[in-house]
């Protein structure tokens, strides 16, 4: 397992299915709209990116109101693994759970 600089493992590595998911993001979606969602995410904004597995979250949650976040409730209280949700670029929709 590689590390990051802070020694800690790379979140593709703990976030396997997720990385999976963002991988497929990027084939449908691109590149670039995926790495601003999670830059989005990842600076704090709602509605953009958000992620969790094997104990790792990454990203900010949706607003308490919005129907994706009771989604991913669901999915944790059904014993899900692993969730990812992405904005969507203007022309479709974009999320995964497992």
């Amino acid at each position: 397992m590689s590390e990051t600089a802070s020694g800690k493992p790379s979140p593709r590595e703990v976030m396997p299915n997720v990385a999976r998911l963002v991988d497929d993001a990027r084939k449908r979606y691109g590149a670039e709209h995926v790495r601003q969602c999670i830059r989005r995410g990842m600076a704090g904004i709602p509605g953009w990116f958000y992620a969790f597995e094997n104990g790792m979250v990454q990203g900010t949650p949706w607003s308490v109101d919005d129907v994706t976040m009771d989604a991913l409730r669901l999915s944790v209280a059904m014993g899900g693994r692993y969730a990812m949700v992405m904005r969507p670029p203007s022309n479709g929709g974009g999320n995964g759970t497992g």
